[in-house]
């Protein structure tokens, strides 16, 4: 079975993950296994075609591998941050380590 989701999706059926409006299979998981949840709802409708391939992400929404913090881990990117005093106490994810480098200017 094929659904349609007919509008973008969060909420607990997905522990709050965005289920982007589209065509899926249902047993897809970027579902998360709510798609019977989703129809009973009127989020989705189910259809008898099935989805089209997910289209390649624009280059430009892609990472810049060539960007040297992209490519340090986590302990090289927390080493970088104490060495020039840069307070790290709200960054939890790496994305949030790098975000408070950037912000205090460090030249890598």
């Amino acid at each position: 079975m094929a659904i349609h989701v007919l509008e973008d999706y969060r909420g607990r059926q997905t522990q709050e993950r965005v289920i982007k409006a589209g065509m899926y299979e249902a047993d897809d998981p970027a579902l998360f296994g709510a798609a019977a949840y989703l129809v009973a709802n009127g989020v989705a409708v189910e259809t008898d075609s099935a989805p089209e391939p997910s289209p390649l992400p624009d280059k430009s929404e892609l990472p810049d591998k060539a960007d040297p913090l992209i490519t340090r881990t986590v302990e090289q990117l927390t080493a970088l941050a104490d060495a020039h005093g840069v307070d790290l106490t709200n960054a939890s994810r790496k994305s949030d380590i790098i975000a408070a480098i950037r912000a205090a200017d460090v030249v890598t």
